[in-house]
């Protein structure tokens, strides 16, 4: 399902305004392993994946994350 504000570079600007409060500090997330359009978001934007994790994403509902991190 697609958002309204999918494809907009509504995403990019919060990414580039997260990255300007970082002040050089690697960033790191957690993207669902099944969101294709996220990591491949993530990717485009020099993220690279460091691993898979298992994280509750609510209470009784675990999803399998990649972790992607970004530095400088």
């Amino acid at each position: 399902m697609r958002c309204r504000y999918q494809r907009s570079g509504a995403g990019t600007l919060l990414l580039r305004a997260v990255r300007d409060a970082a002040n050089d500090r690697p960033i790191e997330v957690r993207v669902l392993q099944s969101s294709l359009h996220a990591r491949r978001f993530y990717e485009k934007q020099g993220f690279q994946t460091l691993g898979e994790e298992r994280d509750d994403i609510m209470p009784g509902v675990e999803a399998v994350c990649r972790v992607m991190q970004q530095t400088g």
